[in-house]
């Protein structure tokens, strides 16, 4: 059962996904000199004062904020929340599934480009500028909060609403809380940013859960 649940959610997602991942393998490759496309590179130390790096987050945060849409929303326009939660298995190992490979899929198109460009920057020869890891610090870590907007985006199209613009309050809210969370780890409570993000996202998936088991969807 659960192994159909998976199929059924990775089939729901695949098309968004192919297509988030050929766009960030396009920017990795604008990111590291490959000349094609409308965008060039601007030759500028890695991680530190180059546009593409920022063009990756781009694109996740897109992703992340249609996969939690589209995992939900979608359910209720086909009107198979009944179907699906009628299956042998409890609600949260259901809305479980839907949270792993959603998750999941965010954290691949967040982390796949910020690691192709940062094996390529530490590679010798590659670029004229020094490099550290320590460099793509910033980066990792907002790879690591991306799911936070997966997650809000998720909880809007999960919760009733009679109004479109209440509906999407807790996507606007994972924005916001979003750039509160960046720009704390941007002072001295740096180290603290991975941390941060684990937390806000663990808060997130628990109110989702609730919401998933508490809810009517007759």
């Amino acid at each position: 059962m659960l192994k159909a649940l998976l199929w059924k959610e990775v089939r729901d997602l695949r098309g968004w996904f192919v297509l988030a991942i050929v766009a960030q393998l396009y920017l990795a490759g604008v990111a590291t000199g490959l000349d094609f496309g409308p965008l060039r590179a601007g030759g500028g130390v890695p991680f530190v004062d180059d546009f593409v790096t920022y063009y990756f987050f781009f694109v996740a945060f897109v992703f992340a904020a249609v996969a939690g849409l589209w995992q939900t929303l979608l359910e209720s326009l086909r009107g198979t929340w009944a179907f699906l939660l009628h299956r042998p298995a409890p609600r949260n190992q259901l809305f479980g599934v839907k949270l792993l490979v959603g998750g999941s899929a965010t954290l691949i198109v967040a982390t796949l480009p910020v690691m192709l460009y940062a094996v390529w920057a530490a590679t010798p020869g590659r670029h004229s500028s020094p490099f550290f890891w320590s460099m793509s610090g910033w980066a990792w870590q907002a790879a690591v909060a991306v799911p936070i907007v997966y997650l809000g985006a998720f909880m809007s199209g999960l919760r009733p609403a009679r109004w479109f613009g209440s509906l999407l309050f807790p996507l606007a809210g994972s924005f916001l809380c979003l750039v509160l969370t960046q720009s704390l780890v941007a002072t001295w409570a740096w180290p603290l940013g991975v941390p941060i993000c684990l937390v806000v996202e663990a808060l997130l998936v628990a109110s989702i859960m609730y919401v998933a088991a508490t809810r009517d969807y007759s």
